[in-house]
């Protein structure tokens, strides 16, 4: 009943997102367009960029707080939006722009604006303690990854404003890796492409891989390059990689933007015989595995995270249930869940793409 709610509301508002998405950033028509921007320079360039222009008219204020420019932030946006205007929530759009001190200054800033709840998309979630305590403080509700218990004193873990977001990246590798594992049928050597070191969602769905591949004895994972989420990176360390170990069978990317330049570096090299699986599933991405470029793809929702919370700070808002507003796997520590996907071309369809 719960999933069934959370799976219709997302209907929804994912319906609205298409629309969204013209004006918060057109959708993705090839690869290149969604390479994340960059942060560089002063402090008044790392600054979070704000776009307000989705508000609402309600007494109610959310900020949703993206960690970059990709098109997956971009539809996690256009969600929130489109939810908000629907509830008739305040809604504002703070973009860290994958600076991790610009997030904690995004989190500062929406505390000063005095916002009544947040989503964080984090970049590095050991950075946030401090400052999810802040908000917390303030009265802020907030919504993040739900490793970030981790990373808070004792006696915030379970405050009553936090209402943390369980996705399972370990199991996203975990389920990535044993559908390569079969397509390799069990033997090969796999290049790992991740994220920057302290991303906790890069580590988790590496040990969920690592866990996939263990009792294979025939299977050798040959270097793990760190490529930060950029495409350029990632098409450079695959290159190299396939110059000094031609005889890998296998990549296993972490984000899909880096999965972009690990398809374009193999093209450029005339290699068609590897397997690829990636962690998220664009419109883009999807294609490519229709079109037998990439061969494993796990998905989450974009904007699933943001939309749960709105709907629980509409729902305390009205002195309705929480447990009739949203899905949840732990209702007594506060959790909301969030559902994973995962495809091969025998069930690949551009329709389960919400960007």
């Amino acid at each position: 009943m719960k999933k069934k709610i959370l799976a219709t509301l997302m209907a929804a508002v994912l319906a609205s997102t298409g629309l969204m998405l013209t004006a918060c950033g057109s959708k993705a028509t090839d690869a290149e367009s969604s390479a994340p921007e960059e942060s560089s320079g002063t402090a008044e360039e790392n600054a979070p960029a704000e776009d307000a222009a989705v508000k609402g008219d309600g007494e109610l204020s959310f900020c949703t707080i993206i960690s970059n420019s990709s098109d997956y932030c971009k539809a996690e946006q256009a969600g929130a939006e489109a939810l908000a205007a629907e509830l008739g929530i305040e809604h504002m759009t703070l973009n860290a722009n994958s600076n991790a001190q610009t997030e904690v200054d995004a989190i500062q800033s929406a505390i000063s604006q005095g916002v009544d709840g947040m989503f964080i998309h984090d970049i590095d979630i050991t950075a946030l303690g401090p400052a999810v305590q802040a908000a917390l403080d303030a009265g802020i509700q907030v919504s993040c990854a739900s490793t970030i218990r981790e990373y808070l004193d004792e006696e915030y873990v379970n405050h009553e404003l936090l209402f943390p977001i369980f996705w399972d990246e370990k199991d996203m590798g975990l389920q990535i890796g044993q559908m390569l594992v079969e397509k390799m049928e069990g033997k090969g050597k796999v290049l790992i492409i991740s994220a920057q070191a302290g991303n906790n969602a890069s580590n988790q769905r590496i040990a969920g891989f690592e866990e996939a591949i263990a009792d294979y004895s025939d299977i050798e994972v040959v270097n793990t390059v760190a490529c930060d989420f950029d495409r350029a990176l990632a098409l450079t360390a695959t290159e190299d990689a396939m110059t000094a170990n031609p005889d890998i069978t296998c990549i296993y990317s972490v984000g899909e933007e880096m999965t972009w330049g690990v398809v374009e570096a193999l093209e450029n090299l005339g290699r068609d015989d590897l397997l690829i699986g990636t962690a998220d599933g664009s419109k883009t991405t999807m294609q490519m595995l229709i079109d037998g470029k990439i061969h494993v793809i796990g998905q989450e929702k974009a904007a699933a995270g943001a939309m749960a919370g709105l709907s629980v700070l509409n729902a305390r808002a009205k002195g309705e249930s929480l447990e009739d507003c949203t899905g949840w796997y732990d209702f007594d520590t506060q959790t909301c869940s969030a559902a994973m996907f995962y495809f091969d071309q025998s069930n690949a369809d551009l329709e389960q793409c919400d960007y």
